[in-house]
């Protein structure tokens, strides 16, 4: 099951300590000026990066010809390709859109194939910097939807997962080679796969007929959920807890909880909310990833950015030192 093509391909991500959220584009010619040819293929990208149920499972690729747009990749939930189509025939500029996504059987033993093989590879102590939310993130997300079939995290994922009767592929951007030979490692330390192709790139490499472009911020879709406070980079001490504010412009019930690598807040029932989170008083100083983590009423699962927060220990007053006298 791979994904080799004849064209040439230009991956499109946003990049994030490492954290790559995939849409690869199919690069055609075309005798399009540049500047029309590179505001379609943004639009399209764009329109494709905001389906709310692309993720770890799926892998979706276009070409842009003239009008025509041309859809490529592996749909792990049914609706995905035509969802995607539907979105991109909504862009400004396009005519036509010939849609060559396949949709992956529904399989209990594929589904298990995917759940182990997320969990070997995000969990992992070199690999977890590729989960939106580090190994905490993807243990929550393990426990919280694999129990519901047709689920999948959500978030961005760099290391795509496309599992077909038992034949895996891993598909997307990694740093560097040692990261390619780990994952491939992972994915073959789970039971009942059949085959194992490693499809993932290395980051600026060039081992391949591929080339990478990493757009910037801009490129990223409007968060559904959204972490307000304490802004990145606050810095709080051993022992005291962080109030966490979450908010969503378009949810309003929902089951959230913030995730982080010293714990678990306290479960909140809807939106906006303010979450406690207490920092063990043995915390180490250094930088942490706090991750809004939830699912609405309809099982749809949601996640936020990642917000770091330093940790310092609280300065020492000049009363608790010990003082002598002459």
């Amino acid at each position: 099951m791979g994904v080799h093509t004849s064209r040439r391909f230009a991956f499109l991500g946003l990049a994030t300590v490492g954290v790559v959220f995939s849409v690869a584009t199919l690069s055609a010619a075309s005798d399009m000026p540049p500047a029309t040819l590179r505001e379609t293929t943004r639009s399209v990208r764009q329109a494709l990066e905001r389906l709310p149920y692309y993720g770890v499972f799926d892998f979706l690729a276009f070409g842009v010809e003239q009008s025509a747009v041309t859809l490529r990749g592996f749909a792990y939930q049914p609706n995905l390709g035509a969802d995607a189509a539907t979105a991109v025939k909504r862009v400004r500029g396009v005519d036509e859109v010939a849609n060559g996504v396949e949709t992956l059987p529904a399989s209990q033993a594929d589904d298990r194939i995917r759940w182990a093989t997320f969990y070997r590879i995000y969990t992992d102590r070199f690999l977890s910097r590729y989960a939106p939310g580090g190994d905490v993130g993807a243990r929550f997300a393990a426990q919280q939807f694999a129990r519901y079939p047709g689920m999948q995290p959500s978030g961005r994922y760099p290391i795509h997962i496309i599992v077909r009767n038992g034949r895996m592929t891993l598909i997307g951007v990694v740093d560097n080679l040692g990261d390619k030979r780990l994952a491939e490692l992972k994915a073959r330390e789970v039971t009942g796969t059949f085959a194992v192709e490693n499809e993932l790139q290395v980051r600026g490499g060039g081992q391949h007929p591929v080339a990478f472009r990493m757009p910037g911020p801009t490129s990223a879709p409007d968060p559904v959920v959204q972490i307000t406070s304490p802004a990145h980079g606050t810095i709080v001490h051993p022992g005291e807890t962080v109030t966490v504010t979450v908010v969503s412009s378009s949810i309003r019930e929902a089951d959230f909880l913030i995730v982080s690598r010293f714990g678990f807040s306290n479960l909140a029932r809807s939106l906006p909310a303010q979450l406690s989170l207490v920092v063990p008083p043995d915390t180490e100083r250094g930088t942490y990833s706090i991750t809004a983590f939830g699912m609405t009423r309809s099982s749809l699962p949601l996640q936020s950015g990642p917000v770091e927060i330093r940790v310092e220990p609280q300065a020492k007053r000049c009363e608790d030192f010990d003082s002598t006298s002459d």
